[in-house]
């Protein structure tokens, strides 16, 4: 996102409203209301067609419960997503851009009060950055002098360079008179790419296919590379350590 630091949802605790399923528990919970009940049953056969009934009904409590943790999940930001998300970000006044992805939308509706004002602060200026177009991938905002403001941009295309098409997007959006603070001269720039190559050595345990848990940690790799392909963040050493170490892997140099 930059230099506006908002909370990381996927670190958040687990909701409580959202329940642990098993079939087999509800099974047996139905089963042990339905002996109670019916104490000549106290020997039921899998081809019993009461059993057979009850394994029916388990299932379709199972289903009702799952669906009660979907449409659950369906009002958390954290977890919405499609057209239950874009009702969410429409409480906030946020509309989805064309091509835009759900973390990005995600991103923005954690922003959108940040452009309650107009009052040229760090998130709105973000906020509105990120929603002049779906190309751009990470912001970054700063202000080098008293009433001057610096906006630098990642896109998604490529290595990251924005184009002179895009920096003017931003800057068209960003000079909106309901967006930037009379006083404020803000300009807006490319962020500088450093280019960089991973080399690394993985040594696996015997038994797995060494093919399949190279492919795993090259999966793990690129996640986190691309997590850290935003401005401002590091690729720290540590972190390739970390992503490379899957299951099956013995040794990382």
């Amino acid at each position: 996102m930059g230099n506006f630091t908002a909370i990381d949802l996927s670190k958040l605790p687990a909701p409580k409203v959202i329940e642990s399923l098993s079939y087999e528990a509800i099974f047996q919970d139905i089963l042990s209301d339905f002996l109670g009940k019916n104490p000549s049953y106290s020997t039921l056969l899998e081809s019993d067609p009461a059993m057979i009934l009850l394994e029916v009904c388990a299932y379709r409590e199972l289903l009702l419960r799952n669906r009660i943790n979907e449409a659950a999940k369906a009002t958390m930001l954290a977890y919405a997503t499609g057209s239950d998300l874009e009702h969410l970000a429409a409480s906030l006044g946020v509309q989805k851009l064309d091509g835009e992805t759900d973390d990005q939308l995600r991103q923005r509706v954690q922003l959108a009060p940040e452009a309650f004002t107009n009052a040229g602060s760090i998130g709105a200026y973000t906020f509105h950055a990120l929603s002049a177009s779906s190309y751009i991938k990470s912001v970054s905002v700063k202000s080098p002098n008293p009433g001057a403001v610096l906006v630098t941009i990642l896109s998604k295309t490529g290595n990251g360079t924005a184009s002179e098409e895009l920096i003017d997007v931003v800057l068209e959006k960003l000079s909106e008179e309901d967006v930037r603070p009379l006083t404020d001269q803000v300009s807006v720039q490319s962020a500088a790419i450093v280019n960089y190559a991973v080399e690394a050595v993985i040594t696996v345990y015997s038994g797995p296919s060494s093919a399949v848990v190279e492919t795993e940690a090259r999966a793990a790799l690129d996640k986190f590379l691309d997590e850290r392909h935003a401005i401002e963040k590091l690729v720290a050493l540590s972190g390739i350590y970390d992503a490379l170490h899957v299951d099956g892997v013995k040794k990382v140099q």
